[in-house]
């Protein structure tokens, strides 16, 4: 008679356990390099006094397009409110801060955790009209 293993069980007809690896999400969203790149040229040139006026308007609809288009589901409420609260910080700062690349880290850090969240969850967010 065979001996049995009990700490060796077949692998078919048996249910897996859950596992606690963690959630991966659908797609990998991918770190906007470019982007910050940008970012951070519009805030050296915003150093420049009679430049940071027009640097300042342009940086604004060039960030305002691309989180339109990196993260589709935002509203243009969200984008206006990320626009408005960077250079908040950054008046209040007496232009100190790099307020764009601020807003590249926010809406890479929002997506990454959007994403998660659609996967952790199942559901697809409402998309913004």
């Amino acid at each position: 008679m065979p001996e049995r293993n009990p700490q060796k069980q077949p692998a078919t007809d048996q249910p897996s356990e859950p596992t606690n690896e963690p959630i991966s999400p659908q797609s990998k969203v991918s770190f906007p390099g470019l982007m910050l790149c940008v970012a951070i040229l519009f805030d050296l040139v915003g150093w420049i006094p009679i430049l940071n006026s027009f640097t300042e308007m342009l940086s604004g609809l060039v960030m305002g397009f691309w989180q339109k288009l990196y993260m589709e589901e935002a509203s243009l409420a969200e984008i206006v409110l990320s626009f408005v609260t960077a250079k908040s910080v950054k008046a209040a700062s007496l232009g100190a801060g790099p307020t764009n690349c601020g807003i590249v880290f926010f809406t890479y850090f929002r997506k990454k955790a959007m994403s998660k969240i659609k996967k952790a969850t199942g559901l697809s967010l409402p998309q913004a009209a």
